[in-house]
Order: C-alpha cells, then structure tokens, then sequence
C-alpha cells in the first residue's frame, strides 16, 4: 500500500517513489505508462539512452522551471484540459484507460482518514470556497493545537521530561486535521510565492500524491468538478461538498461533451451543495445537473470578507500596498468574462482613460483603475495594451478575486459572476457589454441583464453616461430588491457554518434536514404540474 509523505519542512506532500513498484504504478496511475515506453525505446534505439530520464525527473524539472506571476491561473479550464490531454493521440487515449483502471485499484483498498480534508479548485490555486473553508478550519486547528500543547507542555514539566522551554513536536498523524490542498506545479514548486500558510499541505494536482490523497480523505470540498475529473471513486464513507464558483450567477451552466457527462455522473457522488440562495438552489437542481444533490443554505465562504468591515480594512491595506496604490486613492475594477474565441477580445476592450476620467467627474477625488483580465485572456497582447495608461493598473496576477472585491470602490464587468457577489457589498456596480445578442446566443442566461440592479451600457459612450447618472439612492433600493427576489441568505458566516458542522459532525444531520427540503420541493412541483394537466 502506497503511503503519503508530509514533508514538514516544506508543507509538501508526496510519495516515496523509490521502488520500482511503486513506480510502475505512478506511472500507470498518472497517465503516462504507454507514451514513457515509447519514449524511451525511441532514445534507446537512437543511441541516447544516457539521456533517458524518468518521469519524476520530468516533473521535477518542471516544477522548478521559472513561471511567471501571471501563469499562475491561466491552466485551462476543465474541458480545455481533456482536449490538451487527448491531443496526444491513439496512446493518450489508452493511457486515460489505463490509468482509469490503475486509480480504481490502487485506491480500493486504501482506508479513509477520518481527519483528512482535501481542497481542489478549477483555477489550481489558494482561492475561492475552498480557501476560506480552510481559513476557518486552520482557526479550529490553532485552537486545538495550542490546547494540546498546553496540556502536553504541562504533564512534560509536571514530570520533568524536558526542558521548561522545550517545543512540543507532533506528526501530522497527531494532528486533528490534515488540510491539503490540490494545486498546479508553479504553486507546488515555490509555495512561499503565492501567500500559502504554513499549516497547508500542498500536492500537485494529476500526480499520484493526489489521487491517494483523494482516495483517502474524509472530505473533498471541490468548487467545480475537479475531484472527479480523473474518475476518483468516492468511497461512501467520503463526503463530498461542493460550494461551485459562481454566486446568483446569470450564465447558464454547460460545457463540453466530457463535462456534461461528468456533471451528470457528480449528481450521485455529490452529497451536497453550499449554497447562498434559492436561486441558486434552482439553478442547480432543476435546470443544471443535480437533481438529487441536497442544498446546505449557508452563504458563500468566500463572501464572508464582503460583509465583514474588519476584512476589507485589512484587505485595502494588504491590495493598496501590494500595488502601490496611493492611500487617498479611490479604485474601480474592470474585470471581463472569456469568450469562446480567446483570441478575439474587440468585445473586451474598454478605454480606460474615459473611464477614470468619469468616475473621478462623478464620484470625486483621484481614482485608479484594475483591470483583471480572465485567466484564458491575460496573454493576449491586444488586451493588455490596455494596461499601458495612467492610472491604470493589470490586476490579472492576485492570486484572490475576493480580496480585490473587498477593497475596490466600484466594479465594472460585462457577464461575470463576481459582480454577482460584489453585489452584496452596495458599492456601485455597472454592466458593460458590447456583444449581448451574441452572447446570448452562444451562452445564454438564467434571467435577463436588465433584472439586475445594475445600467448597462454597449459602448464607451454609454458606460460614461451610466456612470453621470448613477443615483446612489436608486442604485440601494434596487440591490436589496434583487438580493430578495433571488432569496439571498448570505449572512457572512458561511466559512464558520461549514467548519462548525465538520469539527462537530453534523454533516449528516444537516443534510437531511435539507435532504427533507427538496422532498418538500419535488413534492410541490408534482401538485403544482398535476394541477397545471386538470385544467
């Protein structure tokens, strides 16, 4: 049986690939058995076996290649990902199944670990749901860590075992919980870069590490489809919570013909959905995938800083200083959606000077202008010579979306979810959307942009004039309506709730209790269309 290595020193996790069976199956396992043997007889049969490598080498070198900043969240999404991977051809394809077979069997036997949580995001980082769940279950681990220590500190002087000053060293099997995070080679290879606390784990995401770790966790907490992309079998004594990554969000759920399977295979391995309203909660059982998937009615995690004052104090000193904002300074944030043709931003593009230059006529003082470009843009040349004005600053690089929210004075986006979360906070938010027939046609949406509480503009000229026009007043009444007609529940304590029912062990109570709820529901619904065919 294949054992995972917490290396202390590093807060890295890994596997002793020391004997060749082990490798043999890490091979198999990643992906990779048949296209490492054709390579390797091909340099062999060249006369080049001296540069023959394995595939740790490989990966080692990987991780320690330079990355940029920005690359950081630029991995495909999930569908681009299975393309990438299929492009390798007939062997590829053989691979898949072979590892698909490998990971069933190797994870099989495995034991679940009662203490063990794992975290995986699409964008491969520290982020989202996800980060802010473990920021709340690093509190609980501080706690109890200190409390243990304490008590081991006083029955050592007690017996005068060490020395009165002595620190108290645990294994990782000690502690009450093992928090890991899955992450992409860049984050795995230079933790320290990317703001990770000490008491994360890290295993680098597609490797063996990471499946055991999955295959041996009590929770996964996933915001999208990512603990099930490589087939993970989920045991039933594992629980898998999802908290997704959008928030009353208005573009309709879909994707390729491997995520639409998947999403609809999830919707007997999800045993629950976080979620921050009814909305929502329709969204995900009656028009996605999940019909059989209970709602646990917290709120977002991750929009727990929105309606914390003390957060955004912290968050505005942590961003100014991080871009050397000047502190009197008042912030805007511009930050698209992708299109499908990546290459083509003449939908994205803003003039920036205008747009400073209005909100500093309208709303006074001197302001200065994010624009985040979405992971799938932020190497396109023609977009980011937006980025080269006064005044103008490329927010594409921090690693956590929330945090700019939490700072940022108003918000400008065209169909992204987050000004959907930004919402919550009452600061002024604007719609600017240059292709909305199209869009519409191409992606769709739950509801219309114009049910929202926010102008919406499809050029540069009207994106001024909304902003001349904005009435402070109006603009409340509206938000409030919106947020009540959604049935929004955040309260700003999801992380904790969350936490709460794991360190307690609620979970399964509290999923009956909404379990129960969707009984009501598609008892309601069935009256309701009964009563709909007598007529």
């Amino acid at each position: 049986m294949i054992d995972l290595i917490f290396d202390a020193e590093t807060q890295l996790v890994s596997i002793d690939k020391s004997s060749f069976f082990t490798k043999v199956q890490t091979a198999l396992a990643e992906g990779y058995f048949l296209r490492k043997r054709r390579r390797d007889i091909r340099r062999a049969k060249a006369g080049m076996s001296h540069l023959m490598k394995t595939e740790e080498d490989e990966l080692e070198e990987a991780e320690i290649k330079e990355v940029q900043p920005a690359e950081v969240q630029t991995a495909p999404d999930e569908g681009e990902k299975e393309k990438h991977h299929q492009g390798g051809g007939l062997l590829a394809v053989l691979d898949d199944g072979i590892g698909y077979i490998a990971r069933f069997f190797i994870m099989l036997r495995l034991p679940v670990v009662e203490n063990r949580i794992v975290f995986s995001t699409f964008q491969n980082v520290y982020t989202c749901n996800c980060r802010y769940i473990a920021e709340e279950m690093r509190k609980r681990l501080e706690q109890e860590v200190a409390a243990k220590d304490a008590e081991a500190e006083k029955q050592k002087n007690e017996q005068a075992l060490v020395e009165e000053n002595e620190k108290v060293k645990r294994t990782i099997e000690e502690e009450p919980y093992q928090l890991i995070f899955i992450v992409n080679r860049a984050v795995y290879a230079d933790k320290d870069k990317y703001d990770i606390p000490e008491d994360i784990w890290l295993v680098q995401r597609g490797s063996i590490a990471s499946f055991i770790a999955l295959g041996t966790a009590k929770y996964w907490v996933d915001n999208a489809l990512n603990c099930i992309w490589k087939n993970i079998r989920k045991k039933k004594r594992q629980i898998y919570l999802n908290t997704w990554h959008g928030s009353l969000g208005i573009k309709r759920l879909n994707g390729d013909k491997h995520w639409v399977r998947l999403a609809k295979k999830s919707n007997r391995k999800i045993s629950a959905f976080i979620t921050n309203s009814t909305f929502e909660e329709e969204v995900f059982q009656d028009f996605a995938f999940w019909s059989r998937v209970p709602c646990l009615q917290f709120g977002h995690p991750r929009n727990d800083i929105l309606l914390n004052e003390k957060y955004s104090i912290a968050m505005r000193e942590k961003v100014y200083g991080y871009y050397r904002i000047p502190e009197h300074a008042k912030t805007v944030l511009y930050a698209p959606t992708f299109r499908d043709n990546k290459s083509d931003v003449s939908a994205i593009r803003i003039d920036c000077v205008r747009l400073k230059k209005a909100m500093e006529i309208k709303f006074g003082g001197e302001w200065t202008v994010m624009v985040r470009a979405h992971m799938h843009n932020r190497h396109n040349v023609a977009l980011r010579q937006m980025f080269n004005a006064p005044g103008v600053i490329d927010a594409s690089d921090y690693n956590d979306m929330q945090e700019l929210l939490a700072v940022v004075d108003a918000g400008i986006t065209d169909y992204s979810s987050w000004i959907f979360d930004f919402v919550l906070t009452g600061r002024p938010g604007f719609i600017y959307a240059r292709d909305i027939d199209q869009y519409i046609h191409s992606r769709g949406f739950y509801y219309d942009l114009d049910k929202t509480p926010f102008s919406i503009a499809s050029n540069d000229d009207e994106l001024v004039a909304n902003i001349a026009a904005f009435d402070e007043t109006e603009y409340a009444k509206n938000v409030q309506a919106f947020l009540k007609e959604k049935g929004c529940y955040e309260q700003g304590n999801a992380a904790k709730q969350v936490a709460d029912m794991i360190c307690d062990g609620t979970f399964e109570q509290k999923r009956a209790e909404a379990a129960a709820r969707l009984k009501a529901k598609r008892k309601k619904q069935k009256e309701e269309r009964r009563q709909k065919r007598s007529r």
